[in-house]
C-alpha cells in the first residue's frame, strides 16, 4: 500500500539530509517491516549511519532473526545489535506483539525498539510504549529518523556502562 501511495504522489518520504549532519554509529540493526519498499528505505537510512542490516517480514521472522543472531554472538548480542525499527501492522505477527516477546525474553530485552509506522493516531503510539518502544516515528522523515535513531542508541549506550 505504502509502495502504491508513493507511486501515486501522494505521499513522499523526506529522505535528503547532508552526509555531514549524519551521526555514524557502529553495530547492527534489525528491521521489520511486511513492506519491501518501507524495509529499503529504512535499511539504506541505517546503512548511511554506518550500521549493519538485518532484515525480517514479520514480527515471527524478527524473533527467528533475533535467535540467529544470538546464536552467533551470545552474551555479546546486545553490543552487537544496536537497535530494533519495527512497523506495526505485519502479517503473522504484529510489531506490538513483537516488542512484547522481545522484552519478555531475558536475551533480548535490552535491545532497544523504535516503532516506525504509516499509523498515526495518539492510541498506537500509547500502545508502542507500553509493548516496550522507545519511539514511535510516522510518515518516514530522514532528519527525524536520524535523529531520533541516534538518540535511542546513544541512551541505551550510556545505560549499559
Amino acid at each position: 500500500m505504502k509502495a502504491f501511495v508513493q507511486s501515486l504522489g501522494i505521499y513522499q518520504p523526506k529522505i535528503d539530509v547532508e552526509d555531514d549532519q549524519i551521526q555514524k554509529i557502529d553495530g547492527t540493526a534489525l528491521i521489520l517491516d511486511d513492506s519491501m519498499t518501507a524495509r529499503k528505505l529504512v535499511s539504506d537510512a541505517l546503512r548511511k549511519m554506518g550500521m549493519r542490516v538485518v532484515e525480517a517480514k514479520d514480527g515471527m521472522e524478527g524473533l527467528e532473526r533475533l535467535n540467529e543472531l544470538y546464536a552467533n554472538y551470545k552474551e555479546e548480542l546486545t553490543d552487537v545489535v544496536k537497535i530494533i525499527i519495527s512497523d506495526v501492522e505485519m502479517p503473522q505477527m504484529d510489531g506490538f506483539h513483537f516488542a512484547a516477546n522481545v522484552k519478555e525474553d531475558p536475551r533480548f530485552k535490552n535491545i532497544p525498539i523504535v516503532f516506525n509506522s504509516s499509523i498515526s493516531d495518539h492510541f498506537s503510539e500509547i500502545r508502542g510504549k507500553e509493548a516496550g518502544g522507545e519511539a514511535y516515528l510516522t510518515k518516514f522523515d530522514a532528519g527525524i529518523f536520524y535523529k531520533e535513531v541516534s538518540k535511542v542508541i546513544k541512551a541505551h549506550v550510556k545505560t549499559a556502562q
